[in-house]
């Protein structure tokens, strides 16, 4: 999956620099996703951007670029996204 122009717009509104582009695009490669931190449950990015929507999903993936591991929740589905780099560190 690449970073799009849309993607970078966002992730820089939300704080992120162009130097860090391409450190959470290979995150973004490189990620595991699991559903309410069960690694049993394992999401693909697509399943991950269904539940959580696009925003929301490259927020946990930039944040676990540069801090391990993330967590965000889909309040409706009561759905925990768990995204771990963790393999990194």
């Amino acid at each position: 999956m690449e970073l799009t122009k849309r993607d970078k717009t966002y992730l820089s509104r939300i704080g992120y620099l162009e130097e860090d582009f391409s450190q959470i695009q290979r995150g973004l490669n490189d990620v595991k996703i699991y559903l309410n931190y069960d690694e049993e449950k394992e999401l693909t990015r697509e399943e991950a951007i269904r539940v959580l929507g696009k925003h929301c999903f490259l927020s946990g993936v930039a944040r676990a670029t540069f801090h391990s591991s993330s967590v965000h929740l889909n309040k409706t589905e009561k759905k925990h996204i768990y995204f771990d780099l963790s393999h990194w560190w």
